[in-house]
This record gives C-alpha cells, structure tokens and sequence, in this order.
C-alpha cells in the first residue's frame, strides 16, 4: 500500500502544505475544503492520476516506453556525452566478444569428431613438447599392437602430390593414413566407402578418398567418381569414396587421401624399416580406460619396443599422450588467455571511464532529480530512470561493438591459424550473441547503480537548496570517484607494462640477426613425382635444369634449391658420429640436416665462417663433403678446427669441408 500523499512529503513541505491550508481558511472556506484545494495546489491529484494509472495492466510497458523516451531527449541534448560513452563501451565490447569467440572455439567446444573427449595424441617426447610427426612406422605398429586392450590406435602423415585432370597437372595437397583412421575419428563417407585395412600396406591396390572439396569443385559432384581411375603421381588410383563436406584433421585442407602409410615420400623404404619417424598417431580410449592408465602403459611398451627393437634408430627416450584437443591448440594456448586477460583489462579501464562519467552526469542532475522527487516522484521510478539510461547506452554500444566485432573475429583467425591451422572459423551465433548482451546490460547494471547509488544517500533539500558542487565534493562521492580512478590506474599501469614488455619482445625480434637474407627472396615448393624421377640422377639433372631456366629470367640475380629452408623448416634428423668417438649405434647424437644446390648459402646471404662453400665439382660421383654451422662445431669439435675432420652422417662417410 503506498502512503498517503500527506505522508510523503516531509516536515518543510507538511509545513508550507499547512500555510497553505490556513490561507485559504482565512478566505472564509471550511478546513476541509480549505485542505482539499492546498493538497491539489502541491500536485495531489496530478498523483491520484498516477495512481490510478498504476491499476492499468500495460502500466509498466507504458511506462517503460516514457522512460526510454525521455533517456533518447536526454542523450540528444548531451550528443558529446552519448558519443564518448557508446563509442568506448562498444570498443571495448567487441574486442571482448572477438577473442571469446575465438577462445570459446579453439578452447571451449570439443573437436568436431565422434566423441572428442576420448581422442588422444600420442607423440615421441617430453609432456612439455608438441611436436606432431615423432612415430615411425614400425612403433605405429608395435604400439598399435600392444594397446589394444586400452586403445584404438591410428597414423596420419602428410604429403604434396600432383593430380592429373585433363592432361593438365595440378599440385594438391595430400594425406597418407592407416586404414582405421576415419572410422577412430567417427567419419563416414558422403559417397562410397573408406579404407579396408587389406589396403594398408606396401603392394596393396591403389586406392584413393578424395575431399568433398575437390568433389564439388573438380568433379561437379559427380556419385559416378566412384570406381573411376584418376592419375596422382603418374600412378592410377582408383577412387572409393568422398569424404562428408568440411572434414579436416589438424586444420590442412587435404584434398587426396591415400593409404599405406609405410610407402612415405620422404623417406627410402630401408630408413622407415630402421625407425625413421614421419607419423603422427591418434588414439581412441576404450570408455572404461583413463588417460592415466594409457600413460602408465606408454613408457613400459617404450621400453618393450626399444628391447625387442634394437638395431632401429627411434629406441629410447619418453613417449607422451594428452587429449587432441589439448595438443591441436597448445601452441596458441597460453597466447589466448593471456591476450583474453588484456582484453578484460581494457574492458574495465573502459567501464572505469564510463563510471566516472556517468557519475558527474548524476552529480549534474542531483537539482534536477531532488525537484522531481519534491513533486512526488518515487525513489523507485528515479531508481528506474536511471537505470533505464544506463541500459539503453549500453544497448546501442551493443549494436556499434557488432560488426567491430565480426571485423575482429576474422582477423583473430587468420592471424591464429598460421600457427595453429586447426583454428575453426568464429561466427555470431546464439551463444556468442548472448555473451555480447550479457556482458553488456552487466556492465549497464553496474553502471547505473553507482550513481544512484550515492543519489539515494544525498538529501533531496540539500539538491534543492544548494548548487550540485556541495554534492559533488561530498565525502562519499569523492570517495567512491577516487576508488575508481584507483581501479583505473591500476588496470591501466599493468596494461602499459605488460605492453612495454611485448613491444621490447618485438624490437628485438626485428632486430635479430638470423644470417639470412630476406629481403627480395622467394620461397616456392618443389615437389618431384617418386615413380618418374626414382634415381638420384634423374633428379639432379631436373634440378640443374629447373636452375638454369629460372635463372635466366630476367630480374633474378640468383636461384638455389634446398629440401629444407632455414627457419621455415628444421630438416630431417639423422645420427652423428664424430671421428675418433666410439659408436654408440642408435645412442649416437643426433642432428638436423638438409641438401642444398652449392648457390644455397650466396642467395640467402648466409656468411661463411671457414673453408668453402659448394661448387660445381660436388656431384653425387665427387668425394662427399659437408657443410656445417657454428653450433655443430662447438659441440662436437671443441677447441678444434673441424675442417678436414670426418663424421659419419646417417650410413654415409662425409668429409668436413
């Protein structure tokens, strides 16, 4: 029950409310009347027709519009104040809502397999590493063998090939697996069938799966593809199947899907034999087994392959599993979170800067509010105003932080994916847009009670007597502002230090001598059909070809080809065994290497420090020479010069040069 309008206005006011009363009394009407007309002069039956209204049903939708209305007048009359308060809100919102999306995608949704949460990566290596292809084929086969009673076990590697289509080559990416790796993954095939496991192996028939992609796009979506021969690598392949649209593993766009996994390209068939490592493995816990016990089991098979296996070259050492999910997006992890907590930082410096202006706009108002609530309005319905405002800017920050947002999201992607592939496309979607106006109308609630907040503990006769500053420099309200700038400063000084410190990370990264030249420098793939250039001279003779054509284009000042390109890729990793150390088999050191044409080293710009570099007389039929880095010599050849020594790398006796 609401007072009655005599109860409600205080002792100043009952008192002018009895002058009043008494004036009219002495013009000779009746108390009562007398009473009646003071009571309609202070606005009593202005308040009746309130109150009357209050009975209707759609009174609060009715008064929820009034209350917008008058939030729309009062943001027009204050556009400096609107525009500054929207634009930062919304900046602030959409840089929110374009890394939690990403987060939400990367970190938060499972994989878009079967069952995510009991897909595993198993890989050769501390727990701390990610590395992806560590397995040889020979464990792949020992480790399939000895967990299946905790695990399924599967083998993926990738591969660059040529399709033929239409007499026309075309470089596609490619992808090698056991037979069970799309049904571990719980793929189906949108037409045909997959791998049968009597096609995964060396002399198998050759079969292919290709993407939906090329299906769509090369084949028009064709079912008869189905049992066609189409040529890969100058070699007939027969297709079997289609695979569902937007399949991919580890985010590449594998196009050409083949089995046997033991006939690697990059490889000979006696390294895979010996432990050469190329695969990645997968595993399916079985629903009953935990990710503890399979690590447990890890290590002891490690030990039983590397007993049972000793002549190989990948015996020894640690062997880890961790979730997929866990290990597609570890690279870009920590990078996620600590970029979401700055975000989140700057979301309060932003909230911390409304706050103080929507404090001063409610200082501003205090006369305002105190006339009102003299005239009989209720705490509740000023309460309501206010937070009506506040609640309506940050609805239109929500509208402007929108396509700042989307804008955002795929700039977080692109620049993601070149470290992680796997990244998924971000979108608005129902989720994403809940967490954008969730975020907002909290920060609208939060914002909206500050100040009424210290209205409330005001005195409206205070507002009515004097000027809004006796209010503004109130202890509570320089308190509560000087809190804020508190939060403010605070937040803002761990930004700039967090930033200073990235910005030195950066500088110095551009400064970094990496001893190649980068500068007008092109790197493009070279891929070579096995079947067509099998012998190591059919190569080099391709090769030299391949150099002296593009050589002769005009503007290049030099051309080389290297199996590996310096901090693009780390080459492949073979055992060392240094002249006059004992061999220690497969305990031997290892380290990496690649294969250059002997103008490598002048079109990079990489200096040499001591001897020669390659020339034309280095020919498969000439006395083998290497060449080595700086590092190589300080480890193995301390305090010595290495050159004219001798190291055997991989089977082959190398001169040091």
């Amino acid at each position: 029950m609401k007072k009655p309008f005599e109860k409600r206005l205080d002792a100043e006011m009952q008192f002018h409310l009895e002058v009043a009363t008494q004036d009219y009394i002495a013009e000779g009407l009746p108390r009562e009347e007398a009473r009646r007309r003071a009571l309609l002069d202070f606005g009593a039956l202005e308040l009746a027709k309130e109150e009357v209204r209050d009975l209707h049903r759609f009174h609060s939708v009715e008064q929820i519009g009034k209350d917008l209305r008058y939030a729309a007048r009062q943001f027009c009359q204050a556009r400096a104040f609107t525009f500054t308060v929207v634009l930062t809100l919304a900046i602030a919102i959409a840089a929110n809502t374009a890394i939690f999306s990403v987060v939400r995608s990367a970190l938060l949704q499972p994989l878009s397999y079967e069952h995510p949460a009991q897909l595993l990566c198993i890989w050769h290596g501390g727990a701390e590493n990610y590395p992806w292809y560590t397995f040889s084929y020979p464990r792949f086969q020992y480790f399939q063998q000895h967990l299946r009673d905790q695990a399924e076990v599967a083998a993926y590697d990738d591969e660059t090939v040529t399709l033929s289509l239409n007499g026309e080559p075309m470089g596609l990416e490619g992808g090698r697996v056991s037979a069970n790796f799309f049904p571990l993954l719980g793929v189906k095939p949108a037409v045909g069938r997959l791998f049968r496991p009597s096609e995964d192996r060396h002399g198998a028939d050759p079969v292919v799966v290709l993407s939906n992609r090329l299906w769509q796009q090369r084949y028009g979506a064709d079912p008869g593809i189905v049992g066609r021969a189409i040529r890969i690598d100058d070699e007939e392949f027969t297709v079997i199947g289609v695979l569902p649209a937007g399949f991919q593993f580890l985010g590449a766009p594998v196009d050409v899907w083949r089995s046997r996994i033991v006939d690697t390209r990059t490889f000979a068939p006696t390294s895979v034999r010996l432990g050469a490592s190329y695969l990645t493995v997968i595993a399916r816990l079985h629903p009953d087994v935990t990710l503890g016990q399979l690590r447990a089991k890890l290590n002891v098979t490690q030990d039983q392959y590397s007993r049972d296996n000793a002549g190989n070259s990948d015996i020894g050492g640690l062997v880890s599993a961790d979730r997929l999910q866990q290990k597609v997006f570890g690279a870009i992890r920590l990078t996620l979170m600590v970029l979401w907590g700055a975000v989140i930082c700057l979301l309060i410096i932003a909230c911390a800067n409304v706050a103080n202006l929507i404090l001063a706009r409610g200082i501003a108002r205090f006369r305002e509010i105190s006339v009102r609530i003299a005239l009989g309005a209720s705490w509740l319905h000023i309460a309501q105003q206010l937070m009506t405002e506040t609640l309506l800017l940050s609805a239109a920050s929500v509208t402007l932080s929108l396509p700042l947002a989307l804008l955002g999201m795929r700039s977080l992607v692109v620049a993601f994916r070149r470290t992680s592939p796997a990244v998924p496309k971000a979108h608005l979607d129902l989720g994403l847009m809940l967490f954008t106006f969730g975020t907002a109308a909290g920060i609208g609630v939060v914002m909206g009670l500050i100040p009424i907040w210290l209205l409330f503990k005001g005195n409206a006769q205070t507002g009515l007597r004097n000027q809004e500053r006796s209010f503004s420099s109130s202890k509570r309200s320089v308190q509560v502002r000087n809190g804020i700038i508190a939060v403010q400063l605070a937040v803002s000084v761990m930004l700039l230090t967090a930033t200073g410190l990235l910005a030195e990370s950066l500088m110095k990264m551009r400064t970094m001598t990496t001893g190649l030249r980068s500068e007008q420098v092109t790197v493009f793939p070279l891929d070579l059909m096995p079947d067509k250039y099998s012998s190591w001279e059919r190569r080099v003779n391709f090769y030299g070809e391949v150099l002296r054509r593009v050589e002769a284009v005009g503007g290049i000042r030099g051309a080389a080809i290297a199996d590996r390109v310096d901090l693009v890729g780390s080459g492949l990793g073979y055992e060392i065994q240094i002249e006059g150390t004992p061999d220690l088999g497969s305990r031997n050191p290892g380290a990496r290497g690649r294969s250059v044409s002997p103008n490598y080293f002048r079109v990079l710009g990489i200096p040499l420090l001591g001897g020669r570099v390659f020339d034309e007389h280095d020919t498969p039929h000439s006395q083998r020479v290497v060449i080595i880095n700086e590092a190589f010599a300080k480890k193995f050849f301390p305090g010595v010069n290495p050159i004219g020594k001798h190291v055997t790398y991989s089977t082959d006796r190398v001169y040091c040069q």
